[in-house]
């Protein structure tokens, strides 16, 4: 809902909406599970990498010029890493740091002390 009304209301490009919810949801369940931050830093390090790393892979290597095409990229920043937006990467880092917290929240999963 808050993506869409930034997109809809505030014309706002929907990957940095994204951001947006993503990040306020990140802090939010921070507060909630603060056991959980070191691994969902862990978990979006590792989603932005294998997402940048198949991007590379896929995008650049196999299929060369796919992200010039598809993307409009005069909406993004224009900072590319090996001719992947670097909005793609930071999105990766995000969904994969609020996925983790959620899931393992919604799973009551967590670190837990030997005893």
């Amino acid at each position: 809902m808050i993506a869409a009304g930034l997109v809809l209301f505030a014309g706002m490009n929907s990957i940095y909406a994204s951001f947006v919810v993503f990040g306020i949801a990140a802090v939010f369940l921070s507060f909630l599970r603060k056991d959980l931050i070191f691994s969902s830093i862990v978990s979006g390090i590792a989603f932005a990498c294998i997402l940048f790393l198949s991007y590379v892979l896929w995008l650049e290597f196999l299929f060369p010029g796919t992200i010039k095409s598809w993307w409009l990229l005069s909406n993004l920043s224009g900072f590319m890493v090996w001719g992947v937006p670097a909005e793609e990467i930071v999105w990766g880092f995000l969904w994969g740091l609020v996925a983790s917290i959620l899931y393992k929240t919604w799973r009551g999963l967590g670190f837990q002390k030997k005893t």
